[in-house]
């Protein structure tokens, strides 16, 4: 038989933090106070004469630091607790300031183990510092794809919410989102019929604007048009209201459900209970559009959507609108609003939204033809058509922009263009000079075709022929104002 000479007590420790509501998680411009203490394995607070100093540390002091009740609630960056100071489990309150992310607390503990050797033993509490209530919005596009199996363009778009202190929302609220494709007949309008000039209601800066009024008719908010009676035509089953526009008014913008109307009053659906709003920029309207020159009378339609339905911890949201060929070129709204409440952080929801209008941008865009020659001592008028570069589509009842191509020798005169009509016009008539000859009448013509075209007079020198050519053809908004182009 041996005697044990020397006996190991295997035993492991932790450090164990804790809080009143069990989060490691805080607002901005709050103090919260979290527990910390040294355990055995079994889970026991170590005892207080094996334990010989305690030491915590912010390790983000921009975002928070430590309060020291020695001195009258001091900001520190460091606390330490020495002696009989260190025995225990320890209340450490952490106060933050107007900075959100991640504020990581480091805890060192130095003391004497079950077989009487010294350890040392660190641990980083992260403490997540939650933003403050979203106040700002931004609403930016990012690009287009092409799904040619379904015939359709995929408009990207990224969403980015910020509290009153730029920090990106981090509660990870809720949104939605939506477009208005087609704009509801304004008031002005005699008749009401949609037309290839019907004025669209769309009030922007050149425009009356109106007022939104919190909970004025009943439980309900109004926005008011100012008298000029623009709602006279809008159909609330199917229209929707969009407010967007100057000035730090986020709380007022984004999308309304229309309960009832009149012809210069909207009362709606939604709770509103933020400031009254004036000189508010808005439209009406739905998410599909009426082709009006296609003698089946064929529906476009657009589909607005996120790729997730709540913000990630940056305060982003992706979004995409897909939406079929024919809508390229066409002026839409975009928007977006927060939903629910940001339970993480017990804060109330105020509402926020934002808006824009977008003119869709299709996924490439060619002259047909692309160049042309003309024989020297020659002039002849070119018509340029606009198609889409990667879809069997001409490119219809939309505004262009192109710059004339690099190397183009020929003499040109700009005649006419699709782009000096409203883009909804089917068919047009045009007086021009041809020959750029006084002596001779100008030439009146009536076109038919909706394909967006430009048309140049070019002219060879006497002595070789010549090339002329269009590139860079992009899109150009659809309108710039309510009563129409421009």
């Amino acid at each position: 038989h041996y005697a044990l000479q020397n006996s190991y007590i295997q035993k492991e420790y932790h450090i164990e933090t804790g809080s009143s509501d069990g989060k490691q998680t805080m607002g901005i411009k709050a103090v919260k106070a979290f527990t910390v203490s040294l355990k055995d394995d079994q889970g026991n607070v170590v005892p207080d004469a094996k334990v010989n100093s305690v030491t915590i540390e912010s390790q983000n002091v921009q975002i928070g630091k430590l309060i020291d009740e020695t001195q009258n609630g001091a900001e520190k960056n460091t606390l330490s607790f020495n002696g009989s100071d260190a025995k225990g489990v320890h209340t450490v309150k952490i106060k933050t300031f107007t900075l959100s992310g991640l504020l990581p607390i480091k805890i060192s503990y130095d003391f004497i183990d079950a077989n009487g050797d010294a350890k040392h033993l660190e641990y980083v509490m992260n403490v997540v510092v939650f933003s403050g209530p979203p106040t700002a919005m931004s609403l930016v596009y990012t690009g287009t794809d092409i799904n040619a199996t379904i015939g359709k363009y995929i408009e990207h778009f990224a969403l980015t919410v910020t509290d009153q202190y730029n920090n990106p929302v981090n509660t990870r609220p809720y949104v939605s989102v939506g477009a208005i494709v087609e704009y509801a007949v304004d008031g002005s309008s005699a008749t009401g019929q949609r037309t290839e000039t019907s004025p669209r209601l769309w009030h922007g800066k050149y425009d009356t604007r109106g007022t939104l009024t919190p909970n004025v008719v009943g439980t309900h908010p109004a926005f008011d048009a100012g008298g000029v009676n623009p709602f006279k035509y809008v159909d609330p089953a199917n229209d929707r209201l969009v407010l967007f526009g100057a000035g730090f008014v986020y709380e007022a913008l984004g999308k309304w459900d229309i309960e009832t109307l009149s012809d210069d009053q909207l009362v709606l659906k939604d709770d509103y209970s933020g400031s009254t709003r004036s000189g508010l920029y808005y439209a009406v309207g739905h998410n599909n559009r009426q082709d009006l020159c296609s003698v089946s009378g064929d529906e476009l339609v657009g589909n607005m959507k996120a790729t997730r339905y709540q913000l990630d911890d940056q305060g982003h949201a992706l979004l995409e609108f897909e939406y079929d060929y024919d809508l390229a070129g066409k002026d839409i709204m975009v928007w977006a609003n927060l939903v629910g409440a940001q339970n993480d952080n017990n804060q109330t929801q105020t509402r926020l939204g934002e808006a824009k209008k977008h003119t869709l941008r299709g996924y490439g865009l060619i002259a047909v033809p692309a160049s042309v020659s003309i024989p020297k001592g020659q002039s002849r008028t070119v018509f340029f058509q606009v198609h889409h570069e990667n879809a069997p589509e001409w490119y219809k009842n939309a505004h262009f922009g192109s710059l004339i191509k690099s190397g183009s020798t020929c003499g040109h005169i700009r005649l006419f263009s699709t782009n000096d009509i409203d883009a909804r016009r089917c068919s047009f008539t045009v007086t021009y000079d041809n020959d750029n000859n006084a002596s001779t009448p100008p030439v009146t013509e009536t076109y038919s075709s909706r394909i967006a075209f430009v048309a140049y007079r070019l002219t060879a020198p006497p002595d070789k022929d010549c090339t002329f050519g269009l590139e860079g053809i992009e899109v150009a908004p659809e309108f710039y104002r309510s009563s129409g182009y421009p």
